[in-house]
C-alpha cells in the first residue's frame, strides 16, 4: 500500500518537528510506533532501522557495503501525549546513535532473545528511511530510467519504506508499507492517515497517542 505525503502535510511534519526538536525521521517514527501500539494492543516496541554505519569521515566516500541494523526500543506505557512520545523517541534515537558502530549481530548475542526460524531476533518491524533522492540521468542520445525496486520476499513481518521525491522538501514524500495479505486493513483510518493525525491534532478525534488496538 502506498501513501503520498503532501506538501501541506511534509510542511506540517517539518514545523512539528521543529516546535519539538526532532528531526523528521524521528517524527515518522514516532507516528510509525504510535500505529504499530494501537493495531498490536502492546505498549513496548522493537522497531529495526537501516543506518547507512558511515560515521566515521575517512569511510565516507569509500564504495562499499556499511549498513548496519539498529534495534530501537520505543516505551507508550500510559498513553502519551504526542510532545511525550516525540521526546521519548527524540531520546531513544539519540542514544541508538552513539552505538551505532555495534554490529547488529553482536547485539543478538550480548541479549540473547529466544530465537526462531521464523522471525528475525529483536524485532519484526522495519522502518527504512531514504531521504537522499536520486538525481535524473543526462546521457546525450539516451533516454534513461530508474527501475523500480521489486519486492520479491519479505523479510520482516511488517516493512515501511520511506522514499522521498525532493530531498522532502515540498512537494511531497512517498510511504509505502508492505506487509503480509490481510495482516492490516486498508481502510483502517489510523493506518492510512497517521502521519496527518500527527501533524494536525486539531483535525483528530482522537487524544492521546498509543491507545488500544482492536479488540
Amino acid at each position: 500500500m502506498a501513501v503520498v505525503i503532501d506538501a501541506d502535510l511534509t510542511r506540517g511534519l517539518k514545523r512539528l518537528s521543529r516546535q519539538h526538536g526532532t528531526t523528521l525521521f524521528m517524527t515518522v517514527l514516532a507516528a510509525w510506533a504510535a500505529v504499530l501500539s494501537r493495531l498490536s494492543g502492546q505498549h513496548d516496541l522493537v522497531i529495526g532501522v537501516p543506518s547507512a554505519n558511515r560515521g566515521r569521515r575517512e569511510i565516507e566516500e569509500s564504495i562499499g557495503f556499511f549498513v548496519n541494523t539498529l534495534a530501537l526500543r520505543l516505551d507508550l506505557l500510559g498513553a502519551p501525549s504526542v510532545a511525550e512520545l516525540l521526546e521519548r523517541t527524540r531520546r531513544m534515537a539519540l542514544g541508538a546513535q552513539e552505538h551505532q558502530d555495534l554490529p547488529f549481530e553482536q547485539v543478538v548475542e550480548i541479549v540473547q532473545p529466544p530465537r526462531s526460524l521464523g522471525l528475525t531476533p529483536l524485532f519484526q518491524v522495519m522502518l527504512a528511511w531514504e531521504n537522499n533522492a536520486v538525481p535524473p540521468f543526462d546521457l546525450p542520445g539516451l533516454l534513461v530510467e530508474a527501475v523500480g525496486d521489486g519486492f520479491d520476499q519479505v523479510k520482516f513481518d511488517l516493512e515501511l519504506n520511506c522514499h522521498s521525491a525532493c530531498n522532502i522538501d515540498p512537494p511531497y514524500c512517498r510511504i509505502c508499507e508492505c506487509y503480509p495479505d490481510g495482516a492490516i486493513a486498508d481502510d483502517d483510518p489510523m493506518s492510512i492517515d497517521w502521519p496527518r493525525q500527527m501533524a494536525f491534532p486539531a483535525c483528530s478525534t482522537r487524544g492521546a497517542v498509543g491507545g488500544s488496538g482492536p479488540t
